[in-house]
């Protein structure tokens, strides 16, 4: 008997910390447009990415007739939700809709969309790498154009799934989810439109969503653990090899610690991180335990100095190198994070990543559609040679045994020294 009541006892300790532990609803945004100067473009709550957004007359009007406009919330999603607007179109053909779980809030470079296109023609689909991809236009009941209209979003995360309706109608329902998290925001396409009310709601789940989403770069310790810098959360996270959480390494910025918008790490030995931090254009090192040791770096072009840091590796020198996409250069520092050179500006555009071998260093080189080949001798860098690799955004980059694997769009390619294709990958990625 006595058993049984532990046991029971037990059952209900453990379904309280599960309820505890799932998002509870709540009305995040409730906007009318009421507190914003006339002519503000909605910042900080809003984030126009494309259009000509203001507010006039305690309405959002987008007054734009380019292609797929956005403004987008400060919310970063990673849970169910509900996203209701009611709008009023001004002019052109109507196309007016939502964009939800982007990846960034400066652009739908990656992100979903639902649409309106003309005044019975529903679109849906996702843009990825900028480029949008249609997943179903159906026809619905033509609505009237003269008047204001209400669009509800429901974003299922427990099923993956979102709904869509207008004005109590359901329009689309149970739609696979595309990409699972990220910002929400208002869109307009090849018309102008006034936005009256937006009403963002968390709704309640069943389950706690997992948080390892629009994964960039991550690197793996000596014991074969995950580790992964977490942008959206200003973190950096360590999982086991089976996928649970171990730890999370540094304190967001925004309240008061460390790290901001942390996009990459490495190892410098197996007790010591490497992290850079785009968002706040810094370079640290963490104890494995979470202990912070030093940090260097601020915005600039000098040395010492970031601008947007995207990639890190060291060597077995203890030497750290830091790749800057928008300084287009490779800065190389010590263990006590001092500046030993810089290189690669002469050869890069936009590189996205690097990968070190033994003495030798390798850079996508995105702008150009190539990786760039250089031989590390301790003190300097000398370019080698280039590999084209053609088609395609060049991401990641691995070396292993004099052989270069190279990540793409749903694609692994596999080079020699020479740039000769030794092998193709194919396949579908998801949530990215």
């Amino acid at each position: 008997m006595m058993s049984l009541c532990l046991q029971l006892l037990f059952a209900i300790l453990l379904l309280s910390h599960l309820i505890s532990a799932q998002p509870s609803s709540k009305i995040l945004l409730n906007e009318n447009f009421h507190s914003y100067q006339t002519g503000s473009n909605g910042n900080p709550t809003w984030s126009p990415t494309k259009g000509l957004w203001q507010v006039i007359d305690h309405t959002y009007v987008q007054q734009s007739d380019e292609y797929d406009c956005a403004s987008l919330l400060e919310f970063y999603l990673n849970e169910s939700f509900t996203f209701e607007i009611t709008f009023e179109h001004i002019s052109g053909e109507l196309g007016v809709g939502m964009i939800f779980s982007s990846s960034e809030r400066s652009s739908t470079q990656y992100a979903e969309m639902v649409r309106f296109d003309g005044a019975s023609t529903i679109l849906t689909g996702y843009f990825q790498n900028g480029e949008f991809n249609a997943t179903s236009s159906t026809k619905s009941e033509k609505i009237d154009v003269k008047k204001k209209h209400t669009l509800l979003l429901k974003v299922d995360r427990d099923n993956n799934i979102f709904t869509l309706s207008i004005d109590g109608h359901i329009l689309k329902e149970n739609l696979p989810l595309t990409y699972l998290a990220g910002y929400c925001g208002l869109q307009s396409s090849g018309n102008r439109v006034r936005f009256h009310t937006v009403k963002l709601t968390r709704t309640q789940m069943r389950t706690k969503p997992p948080d390892m989403n629009w994964v960039k770069q991550f690197t793996l310790s000596p014991t074969k653990e995950l580790v992964i810098p977490n942008e959206h959360k200003g973190n950096v996270q360590r999982y086991s090899p089976l996928g649970h959480l171990l730890q999370e390494i540094g304190t967001p910025a925004r309240s008061g610690g460390q790290l901001y918008q942390p996009s990459a790490v490495a190892f410098l030995d197996s007790s010591t991180l490497i992290v850079t931090d785009r968002g706040s254009n810094q370079l640290h090192l963490f104890q494995i335990n979470g202990k912070w040791l030093r940090s260097t770096g601020w915005k600039g072009k000098e040395q010492a100095k970031f601008d947007n840091p995207i990639a890190v590796s060291s060597n077995g020198r203890r030497q750290i190198f830091v790749l800057e996409k928008n300084n287009n250069r490779v800065q190389v520092f010590n263990d006590s994070l001092q500046v030993i050179t810089d290189f690669g500006s002469d050869k890069l555009i936009e590189p996205f990543d690097l990968a070190i071998e033994d003495s030798l260093i390798y850079v996508v080189n995105t702008g150009l559609s190539q990786i760039e080949c250089y031989t590390w001798d301790g003190k300097k860098a000398r370019w080698n040679n280039s590999i084209s690799y053609g088609g395609g955004e060049g991401r990641g980059i691995g070396v292993l045994n004099r052989t270069i694997y190279l990540s793409l769009v749903n694609e692994v390619r596999a080079f020699d020294m020479n740039g000769t294709v030794l092998n193709r990958f194919f396949g579908r990625s998801l949530n990215f």
